[in-house]
């Protein structure tokens, strides 16, 4: 709050600026946030845990368009082995890296 406004123009204008910056912050305070950005890698999949995993989001994009148990039944057997091929992989990167 200004208790005893500038003189001049230039001097009002750098009051004023303090004066709402300082509200701002209280208000609403610059966040500083250390979230990665973009995607993670995945350079340590195997070529054969990349195409299961490729291969169970197709099944499950079909599975979602038809509702059909077989096709539900399919798509789960996928992920199991999409599941044991990206552990396979990361098993290999950490026992060996």
């Amino acid at each position: 709050m200004v208790t005893c406004p500038a003189n001049t123009v230039d001097e009002l204008v750098d009051q004023l600026q303090v004066t709402v910056t300082s509200i701002l912050d209280e208000v609403a305070p610059m966040r500083r946030g250390k979230r990665a950005h973009g995607r993670k890698s995945a350079r340590w999949l195997s070529p054969e845990a990349i195409a299961a995993k490729q291969l169970r989001r197709r099944l499950e994009r079909r599975w979602k368009k038809t509702k059909a148990e077989a096709d539900r039944a399919v798509y789960r057997t996928a992920c199991r082995k999409a599941n044991q091929l990206i552990n396979a992989s990361r098993n290999l990167i950490f026992t060996t890296g």
